[in-house]
């Protein structure tokens, strides 16, 4: 540990005073009104977002200041002892109108359309990672319009056709880097269709899904700045696929759950796959819940994906398992409306699996782009953990 200016100090227990806060209000107002072809719905969802983070370096035995974050050119060397001192927020006005038309006794269409404008903002005297002052304030607003066709087969069969346009506002951490203000960046889009089947009796539940997303301005880094990243809009991207799920209840609150998805995302620019998408996932688990109890043993897999676009460095699959079990008292008394006790055990059976890679290859278009190398850095997944926990409801 050091002073502040940068001399060792002995008698020192490094540690940190870390705050998170955040606060998120907001509402939903809607009108209704049924005409005799149907239902006209509108309404606009409002949200406010507010959060401040922060980490101070400190001496543990004392709790005075530690000054060992290192000097950043445009930073005063006084404040070597906070790592970031974040606020942020956003803002997002969502109004919308759609009519729900019983075009037929057993068909349904319902066309809509929606605006959406977000108001991104950091505020840091000292931003997160690049521990420079910086001020972000970004719009980005949209109109997105959809459409829905549910048709009734039969009392027990039912299917369903979607369309709908949708923007994504990029995340805060891409103006974390000392270049953030060289970030211009557009929010991504997608056009997406879904095609889909449902069946329902007392004891069954199956669905079934074919999915196709046209996604566009993906995010990227532009080349060389992968220290202190640049942000741009790359290039487009399709997603498409195959999920389903089916849910069987026995007797005595017992109930069978399965489901899995077939999946492909590949660039427009190249045909090749992207990061981080699994090609399949899948889960089988037995569900309980009768008189109070409750519980749940869920096996859960990822297929594999890439760690780098391009279909580089191939990852394996993740597997775990999962248990838990609760039960809850009805008004136990002393004004309690309800307790619950839960316990779980997650990873139940220690798998040790790699989720993610920093790789140390990644500059595309070279012979060692995607090897493996002995730089890289691994993130594997979590030891088996045991929870209990206790809510009360007043």
């Amino acid at each position: 540990m050091v002073n502040a200016n940068g001399s060792k100090l002995a008698g020192q227990m490094p540690g940190y005073v870390k705050t998170n806060e955040y606060k998120v209000t907001g509402d939903i107002f809607k009108l209704s009104k049924q005409f005799a072809a149907g239902l006209a719905r509108t309404g606009v969802w409002l949200e406010q977002a507010d959060t401040h983070r922060s980490t101070y370096d400190v001496n543990v035995l004392t709790m005075l200041p530690s000054y060992k974050e290192a000097a950043v050119a445009g930073v005063f060397t006084g404040i070597n002892n906070v790592k970031y001192e974040q606020q942020s927020g956003w803002k997002s006005y969502q109004p919308f109108a759609e009519f729900e038309w019983a075009a037929t006794p057993d068909l349904t269409i319902t066309p809509g359309i929606k605006t959406m404008l977000t108001k991104l903002n950091v505020n840091a005297s000292v931003n997160q990672t690049a521990r420079l002052t910086q001020q972000v304030d970004k719009d980005f607003h949209a109109t997105l319009p959809f459409l829905t066709a549910n048709y009734k087969l039969s009392p027990v069969w039912s299917t369903y056709a979607q369309y709908a346009k949708g923007m994504l506002v990029p995340d805060i951490s891409l103006f974390q880097s000392t270049n953030a203000n060289a970030t211009s960046i557009e929010a991504q889009r997608s056009t997406n269709y879904q095609l889909g089947v449902v069946h329902k009796t007392d004891k069954l539940l199956f669905d079934a899904d074919l999915y196709y997303i046209d996604f566009s301005n993906k995010f990227a880094v532009v080349p060389g700045t992968d220290a202190q990243p640049v942000y741009y809009n790359q290039g487009g991207v399709t997603y498409k696929g195959l999920e389903g799920q089916v849910t069987y209840a026995f007797m005595n609150g017992l109930s069978l759950y399965t489901n899995g998805s077939l999946n492909r995302a590949e660039s427009k620019a190249t045909g090749l796959t992207v990061a981080t998408v699994p090609d399949s996932t899948a889960a089988l688990g037995l569900l309980y819940q009768m008189a109070g109890w409750s519980g749940s043993l869920i096996y859960k897999r990822t297929g594999s994906t890439y760690a780098l676009d391009d279909q580089g460095y191939k990852l394996n699959p993740i597997t775990a398992t999962n248990l838990n079990a609760s039960y809850t008292f009805a008004h136990p008394g002393m004004g309690v409306k309800s307790m619950k006790l839960q316990f779980g055990i997650y990873n139940l059976f220690n798998k040790q699996d790699v989720i993610a890679v920093k790789p140390v290859n990644t500059t595309a278009g070279t012979a060692s782009y995607g090897v493996a190398a002995a730089g890289d850095t691994f993130l594997f997944q979590p030891e088996r953990s045991v929870m209990a926990s206790l809510n009360v409801l007043f």
